[in-house]
């Protein structure tokens, strides 16, 4: 089991009004260094509340602590979903919202092809650090806007990315696919 806590979920339904999961890797897994683990299996989302989701490091994790999603991140909602490991989110999933924001504080890379989409609504995508892994990347942000705070693809060139709907698109660094 990999170490995580849930806060602010009602498990009587399948859908939480909130989740926090934060982990630093205090139980023993075949993978080093993960503080956060979304494994998938490949039926149902991995991940569903219906409002906020916040998959973090914990403070207690090692400074290179990753996060893996593997599964599928759901806010049902208008809730912000926000990732943000100490070093790494490595993303082989797909990230969903229903108009809330999607903010990216680490950086990504991209071990599968990937969609992150904030809905129809207002939601802002938003990339704070570097994207790279060769792989596809789909991004719709509805009436929201998109924006890469870091380089794309500097490290692994992305194989495809494509920008369906939004407001907006910013890359406030270098950006090759």
């Amino acid at each position: 089991k990999t170490a995580y806590e849930i806060k602010e979920c009602d498990w009587s339904s399948d859908v939480c009004s909130s989740d926090l999961i934060s982990g630093s890797d205090l139980y023993a897994t075949s993978r080093a260094g993960d503080s956060v683990v979304v494994e998938s299996d490949g039926i149902n989302d991995q991940v569903l509340a219906g409002r906020n989701i916040t998959i973090q490091s914990s403070d207690a994790a090692a400074a290179g602590a990753d996060i893996m999603v593997e599964g599928v991140v759901r806010s049902a909602g208008n809730g912000a979903l926000a990732l943000s490991a100490k070093d790494t989110t490595y993303l082989a999933s797909n990230l969903f919202t229903a108009g809330g924001d999607i903010l990216l504080g680490s950086s990504i890379l991209l071990s599968n092809d990937s969609i992150i989409n904030s809905g129809s609504g207002n939601g802002d995508i938003i990339f704070s650090d570097s994207v790279n892994g060769g792989y596809d990347l789909d991004v719709s942000a509805g009436n929201g806007n998109i924006q890469f705070d870091g380089s794309v693809g500097n490290v692994s060139a992305l194989n495809n990315v494509t920008i369906n709907v939004a407001e907006s698109v910013t890359a406030n660094d270098s950006f090759t696919s």
